[in-house]
This record gives C-alpha cells, structure tokens and sequence, in this order.
C-alpha cells in the first residue's frame, strides 16, 4: 500500500491545507496539470472487493516506462458516513474534485498511462470520475470467488458495519444506495447473526453495484478479469490490449505468475472452508429469493 504521510495538525498545517484547497488554487493547479497530462491514453480503475488480487494487478505495471500503477494511493476515499448515502456521495465528489484528481493529475503528468488498484472507486468516487475523465477512463472488473474474498476479510477482521476496518473500507449493509438490502437481515435473524455472513453479503453487493455500474454506463469501457486471469499470459495479453498497451508485453510477462499482498501478519481468526460454503449457499438462496436475478452474480 502507498503510504503517504500526514500533514501536521497544527495552525500552520490547518492553513497549508485550506489554502492547498482553495477553489482558485485547486482550479489553476488543475488546469496546469491537465497540459501535462494530454498524452495519457488512458486512467484506469478497478471495481472490485478488494482482496482480489488488486496489488498483483499493480505491481504487472510497476517501474515501466511511461505508466503509473499505484495500490490505494492518497487519498484513499475511504467512508465518512456509514449509511447516508446522500451526505457520503456529496462529501466523496467533493473530495475527488479538490483533492483526489489532483493527486491522480501529478501522478499521471507526462506519462502514458495512469492505474490506480484502490476498491473504493466503485463504492465512492466511480461518478465524479466518469464525469472528469470521459472517454479515457477504463474499468477492470476484478473478481475472485465469495468464499475466499469473505474468508480473507473475516481472518483480518475486517467486517462490514461492524468493525473499524469494515466501516473504512467495506459497504455497510445499510447504506441507502445498496442494491442487496438485507440489513435487517444481518442485524436481527439469528440465523445469519455470524459476521462472515456480513463478508459473503459484502461480495453479492460488491458484484450487484458492477451489474448496475454497467446498466447506467455503458459507455464505458469495462474488461472482466477473475483473480486467476493474472496467472494466465493470453488474459495478460487481452488486458495490455484493452489499455492499449500491447506495446508493453515484454515488460510485463516476466511479472505474471508473482503473488502478492497476502495479508498473513494481519489474519486473527479462519473459519473452515467446507462450513463457509454451506454458509455461502445458504445466503444465496435468501438473496435469490428476495432480489432481481440479473442482480445475484455468481463464479
């Protein structure tokens, strides 16, 4: 993860930072790092769980000539408000607007290509984006199983509406804008009261938003890739493709194959695989019963 390191709280750095997004300073910023990045072909982003190989899909474009791949890079646009979508979406498109294009401009100034690996283009910032970038943004759609992104989340205790690190970074089951809305369900049925159900339900929204992300642009250019496409050389080559990067396929071919970000010194609980699935299935037959097929995905 890029890590970048905070402005002192203090009076001088509370004045840096209001001046730093200042309508008028924020504008002019913008305008000069927009000539600087008028060779970019194009800003791509992920819409995905997390989880999923998004470090693996970075590091394939790290130290090439001309591109930039960076994994949750500042500002993450992490969640202020757990389930106001309204209030949340506003802050986010504000947030993208002053701080956010600015960073990915700098980033991006005479290069080819811009990559940013980061799960919250999706959950917060994909419209402003859409809205800025145009015709040259592009999505990868990046998808592992259920069970093994749940799995993941749980061992790092990372549960949706529940913990720090779910409430940060995951989709709280009771968001206004979900299109699965079972947090009623999660809240108060016995049956579905252990937190890896929050993590496998946070699978089904995540999925369910790409179903509606495509439904609303279509426009867009989006490329499907599962975890394991990143192992396959020809869906390596279909990727460099897509980002019109073909030229790139000697660079990158000797990454495929390499794993990263495993997460091991983070994991503080497992749960048994055969129950996980038992559980998995269990959840999909209520959210078939309750929501439109074309919402349920399933591997």
């Amino acid at each position: 993860m890029v890590q970048h390191a905070a402005e002192p709280d203090s009076i001088w750095g509370q004045l840096t930072r209001g001046f730093k997004r200042n309508q008028w300073v924020v504008s002019a910023s913008v305008r000069f790092l927009e000539r600087r990045c008028r060779r970019v072909r194009s800003f791509a982003f992920v819409a995905s769980t997390g989880r999923s190989g998004t470090t693996t899909l970075a590091r394939l474009f790290e130290n090439l000539p001309s591109c930039i791949a960076l994994h949750e890079p500042y500002p993450a646009m992490k969640s202020d408000y757990a389930t106001d979508f309204n209030d949340d979406a506003q802050l986010q498109r504000e947030r993208f607007e002053k701080i956010k294009r600015f960073h990915i401009l700098r980033a991006a100034s005479h290069l080819d290509f811009y990559l940013e690996t980061n799960h919250q283009f999706l959950k917060n910032f994909a419209e402003p984006a859409i809205d800025y970038f145009g015709s040259r943004l592009r999505v990868i759609h990046l998808r592992r199983d259920p069970v093994s992104v749940a799995s993941s989340f749980y061992a790092i205790g990372s549960v949706p509406g529940k913990t720090k690190l779910g409430s940060l970074y995951l989709i709280d089951p009771h968001r206004t804008d979900n299109v699965l809305s079972i947090g009623d369900v999660l809240d108060e049925d016995p049956d579905y009261s252990d937190d890896f159900y929050r993590c496998l339900w946070y699978w089904y929204e995540t999925e369910a938003r790409v179903v509606r992300f495509r439904e609303h642009h279509p426009e867009i250019s989006l490329l499907h890739l599962a975890t394991n496409d990143l192992n396959q050389p020809e869906r390596v080559r279909d990727l460099l493709d897509f980002l019109n990067l073909s030229h790139l396929v000697d660079a990158v071919m000797p990454k495929v194959g390499l794993r990263a970000n495993e997460k091991r010194d983070e994991k503080q609980r497992t749960i048994d695989r055969e129950k996980a699935e038992e559980m998995n299935a269990k959840l999909l037959q209520l959210l078939r019963g309750r929501f439109d097929s074309r919402h349920i995905q399933t591997v």
